[in-house]
């Protein structure tokens, strides 16, 4: 799915645009099927991993966890609540890709103390 909508190429394996958008649109499901806590649970659970405090991909990682889990959230206030409803894919879609085109998915500054710009 991921390549289909970013491409191949490998590049959904590194830090890229294409596993940012893989973060977001799962964080986004999770946020139209599931209450936010809930959601936000599974997501931290799968970053959570020995090593992972001292992993930048980790910050990155959460960091489109959350942009995701935010379009969920929004999407479901919209009256989406099917997550596995076309039209629920169609809008995590969008929202996603407009979240990358807008660097969404870039705002980390680099290095000790990662934040957002």
């Amino acid at each position: 799915m991921t390549n289909e909508i970013c491409g191949s190429g490998g590049e959904w394996l590194a830090d890229g645009a294409a596993n940012a958008f893989k973060h977001m649109s799962w964080a986004a499901l999770l946020g139209i099927r599931f209450d936010y806590k809930t959601a936000k649970g599974f997501l931290d659970r799968h970053e959570d991993y020995p090593g992972a405090q001292d992993d930048p991909a980790r910050v990155m990682d959460t960091w489109n966890n959350m942009v995701g889990l935010d379009i969920g959230v929004d999407l479901w206030r919209q009256g989406y609540r099917d997550a596995f409803h076309p039209a629920a894919w169609d809008a995590v879609k969008w929202s996603v890709r407009y979240a990358i085109g807008n660097n969404w998915h870039d705002q980390l500054v680099p290095g000790p103390g990662t934040r957002p710009k």
